[in-house]
Order: structure tokens, then sequence, then C-alpha cells
């Protein structure tokens, strides 16, 4: 059956996964791949659809990691034909992996969500080239232009807003910060994302920073396993 990579850790961890069920019900067990130890599961064949239900049983065994360090995540759907062939790939990886877990050692993430009230609409320019009676007066090629210039400035000014709100935020917990992401909002959405790499030991000042701080349409979470910072944990 192929193996499923869940996450690295130290090999001091110590984790404990007696007990503890993966994906679709299955084991999870250590797989020692120096440098590193890796959290696996073996998994049917034919691949795996990310459902929410799965989604979740990947990160319980991410948590369960996280309770007694600070585990590389690996991203969802990560399989190897056999124990064998993920250790080396692991193996191969295994400078840049060692360099990853350093950083993120001792850390966790903390998410800041940014909702906005309002956003431009993408329609202006289509509808003020538009008869009264509502019929187009443009090729299909111009008002597809024409659409397409509106939803990269409708774009252009969300991430400004998205900066901004990323800078009030910094303003207040930038000390306690030692890496950040901005996801700005894209298509539909009127939400950013903020992430932040922080220490275990400044969780709480971080989140008494952002309770007292005069900033609206702030939703914080966390802290969870560093996700946004754990990039070199794609082994595959």
């Amino acid at each position: 059956m192929p193996t499923y990579l869940y996450c690295l850790v130290g090999p001091e961890a110590g984790v404990a996964v007696d007990g503890l069920a993966g994906i679709d019900g299955g084991v999870v067990r250590l797989l020692r791949a120096p440098p590193v130890v890796a959290l696996v599961g073996d998994v049917n064949e034919g691949g795996l659809a990310p459902t929410a239900e799965r989604i979740r049983a990947h990160d319980a065994v991410v948590r369960r990691a996280l309770e007694v360090t600070t585990p590389l995540p690996a991203r969802f759907g990560q399989l190897f034909p056999d124990d064998r062939a993920a250790a080396a790939s692991i193996a191969a990886r295994g400078a840049k992996l060692e360099q990853a877990m350093e950083l993120v050692q001792g850390c966790v993430e903390m998410t800041v969500r940014v909702l906005f009230d309002d956003t431009p609409t993408i329609a202006g320019k289509v509808q003020e080239a538009e008869n009264p009676t509502g019929a187009p007066i443009l090729g299909a090629g111009r008002r597809y232009l024409l659409e397409l210039q509106d939803r990269q400035r409708v774009e252009h000014i969300m991430l400004q807003r998205a900066r901004l709100a990323q800078a009030k935020v910094a303003d207040v917990v930038g000390k306690v910060v030692r890496m950040e992401r901005l996801a700005a909002p894209a298509g539909e959405s009127r939400t950013a994302v903020i992430s932040h790499l922080i220490r275990r030991d400044s969780v709480a000042m971080y989140r008494d920073a952002l309770r007292d701080a005069d900033i609206g349409g702030l939703v914080l979470s966390g802290p969870w396993a560093p996700y946004s910072f754990a990039g070199d944990g794609d082994v595959g």
C-alpha cells in the first residue's frame, strides 16, 4: 500500500502515535528518515480526493505532533510507493528540510482574517458601454478586455487594502513576529489572510495586543502548525 506523509519532526521529539487514526481511519506510525522522523500511514491505492473529512484527519495527525513539538507539515496528498521511497525522498532533501525545521522550531502559526465590508464593482466600464436598454454595443473581444481591465483594477484596490491592514496589524504585533505571509482577496472574496510565525510563549501576548488594538474587521485564530511557512515540507 502507498505511504502517506503527514509531517516531519525532529528525531528526539517523542511524538506518541499509539491509537492515532489518520486518513480513512488508517493507522499512523513513525518512520525514521534521517535526519528527521516522519509521521506516515498506509492509504488505499487510487489517490486521495481532498474531502473535508480527510483534510481534518490530516490536520489531526499534525496537531498531535504540535502538542509536544513544532512539526513541519506536509501538504495534503503526498504519497509514495512505500516507506523506502518516502525515506529516500526525505533523505534527498535532508539539508533543506533541516533548515526549514530550524526556522519554525519552537513556533506556531497565528492567523488574522481581515473582512472588508465592501468591494469595488467589476462591471463599471462594461455597463458604461451598454445602451439604455441593456443591449451590449461592444463586440465580444472588446467586452472581454474591458472586463479584464475592471477585474485587474479591483484586484489592485483589494491588494492595497490588504497591505494597509497588514501594516496596521504589524504595528501592533510586529515585535513578536518572526515571519509573515499575506494572502490578499482574490476573485469574489472579501477576506485577506495574514499569517504570522511566532514563538509559542508569545501567543498570549500576541492575542492580548490584537484584542486591545482598535482595528476593526479582524478575526483571530490559532495556534496552528506552521502550514504557511513549511514550503520545504513538500518532499515529493
